[in-house]
């Protein structure tokens, strides 16, 4: 991969990112929640059972990115990356929905539940236009076969 390609890869993870946060203020700010306090590294709790069924989810997710990143990786001719880019956003949009669902029962501010749905919308939207899009160029392998 070229340095360009490298920059449109930052470039495009730097406005997917800048998006969710915006979209995260401004969800915060419509609904009247706090914003939620957690350090470095740290995972957002809300009682016992949703720290054990999100560190299932991370660690099943790790390990199915992981099979997934070595399977598209043998694939010699034209990798398959898309499929791994799928497998990361079906894991970080189950995490944000583990989130919203302790956050709706469980939760002293249930309203909180409609950050983590909305920041999982636009995490899977700006996926899917970066495919749409093919805003990587991961297509031109497939069409020039």
């Amino acid at each position: 991969m070229t340095i360009i390609t490298w920059l449109m890869v930052f470039a495009i993870v730097l406005s997917i990112i800048i998006i969710l946060e915006g979209t995260n203020i401004l969800l915060r700010k419509a609904f009247n929640v706090d914003k939620v306090k957690t350090g470095f590294l740290k995972p957002y709790k809300i009682n016992d059972q949703h720290i054990k069924i999100n560190l299932i989810v991370r660690f099943g997710g790790g390990f199915l990115a992981l099979i997934t990143f070595f399977y598209v990786s043998s694939q010699q001719p034209n990798p398959p990356f898309y499929i791994l880019i799928a497998v990361i956003v079906f894991w970080s949009v189950l995490e944000y929905l583990v989130n919203a669902f302790f956050e709706w029962k469980y939760s002293s501010t249930p309203r909180r539940a409609f950050v983590s749905l909305g920041n999982s919308f636009v995490l899977t939207m700006g996926v899917v236009i970066v495919i749409y899009f093919d805003l990587l160029g991961l297509l031109e392998l497939y069409l020039n076969t």
